[in-house]
């Protein structure tokens, strides 16, 4: 008697992190390589941050929008209201982000300007009240259709492989030798904060990659990634090198 398998339906959560048993082995590999890089990259963040002390400087207008519009933020970005055709706006509100001192942001808006002649110029920022850019997406897509993968893991698949790196290696590219704050006063950048701010940037905003096991698709021999790697390279060739295959820093 002929039996008909019903398949079984795709149900992506977050919670659910299990691995088989078979797989098992790759978890632990993954674990002794990574492990030991932390130690390294904070020794060399170490010295590493001691020397920007030196040649950091304070973020422009520019600065400032380009870590808006190379992270996902940029998803945000409208045309500003009433206003000329050159003129954007990003508002974020009922934030959920918290920082160190108690301090809580609860909502910012910004309008800017990009000109060829002025080049960048922030009009108006306002942090809680007061004042003070898809498609890779469909390179994703092409692939998944091709081998087969559930449509339903799109999104899922694209913000763990491609959004997760970009909003790293964005970060780190708009704020790559500048001094700024992790700290929300209003007084300025002391040393001692700079110092501190980038160490977080060396430890958890760059990527902490081990070159035994890089996890970007480009260095994973396998015709899904391969594949991936190929459409993006198309886009955007510094976006292709980047892209991990998952979440890992």
């Amino acid at each position: 008697m002929n039996a008909t398998k019903t398949p079984t339906p795709v149900l992506p959560n977050i919670t659910d992190c299990e691995w088989t048993p078979s797989v098992a082995h790759l978890f632990r590999r993954h674990y002794l390589i990574q492990s030991p890089m932390y130690v390294f990259r904070w020794i060399y963040a170490v010295f590493y941050s001691l020397y920007l002390l030196f040649v950091i400087k304070p973020p422009t207008d520019a600065d400032i929008v380009r870590g808006v519009e190379n992270t996902s933020l940029c998803m945000l970005i409208r045309p500003a209201r009433n206003c000329r055709s050159d003129e954007y706006e990003i508002t974020i509100d009922d934030c959920k982000l918290r920082a160190t001192g108690g301090f809580q942001l609860k909502n910012m808006s910004m309008r800017y300007k990009k000109g060829k002649e002025n080049g960048v110029q922030i009009q108006r920022f306002t942090r809680n009240g007061k004042e003070v850019i898809n498609r890779s997406r469909q390179a994703l897509r092409n692939v998944m259709k091709c081998h087969g993968i559930d449509q339903r893991l799109l999104e899922a698949l694209f913000n763990h492989i491609v959004v997760h790196a970009m909003d790293h290696h964005g970060a780190v590219e708009s704020s790559h030798h500048l001094k700024f704050s992790l700290h929300p006063w209003d007084t300025g950048c002391t040393i001692d904060q700079a110092f501190i701010t980038n160490m977080f940037i060396l430890l958890v905003v760059r990527p902490n990659l081990n070159p035994l096991a890089p996890n970007t698709i480009r260095s994973i021999n396998k015709p899904f990634y391969q594949d991936l790697y190929r459409e993006l390279k198309k886009i955007d060739p510094d976006v292709a090198e980047v892209v991990t295959a998952s979440v890992i820093f």
